[in-house]
């Protein structure tokens, strides 16, 4: 596994976004358009690995497309060997929050409208005292 992560900090009251991928870039695409016009201040982006040599090729053009982010700080972690989704994300999750309190997190066929991250931050905030909450649906 290659492992870039470094710890990165945001902002009080402004939680990083998780952002899980796959194979799916163009669905990426219009994820990545739509995190780009919130203004998040730090971006995890934890890609799986291929199932197959099928898979691969989408896979490499999902990870271009990450590579290619210059409008927010984004700590990468890129699995060689596929996890599959929930091993992924419980993986990714863990690490995120050894540096964070909060984590928004997307996958990468979610698709956000510009005001998702004030909504969701807002949200956070008010239920953060409220110990009957540990997730909000979106």
């Amino acid at each position: 596994m290659k492992d870039t992560r470094t710890h990165i900090a945001s902002p009080q009251n402004f939680p990083p976004v998780a952002l899980f991928v796959f194979n799916r870039s163009e669905q990426l695409e219009q994820t990545l358009e739509g995190l780009k016009s919130n203004n998040i201040p730090v971006l995890y982006v934890f890609a799986d690995g291929a199932r197959n040599k099928d898979d691969q090729k989408n896979v490499n053009q999902v990870r271009r497309l990450v590579d290619a982010i210059t409008w927010t700080k984004v700590v990468k972690t890129y699995h060689k060997k596929n996890k599959g989704l929930t091993e992924s994300i419980r993986d990714g999750l863990n690490s995120v929050f050894k540096e964070h309190e909060q984590i928004i997190v997307v996958e990468d066929d979610i698709y956000v409208a510009p005001d998702f991250y004030d909504y969701m931050r807002t949200t956070l905030d008010s239920y953060a005292n409220n110990p009957n909450w540990t997730s909000l649906p979106f």
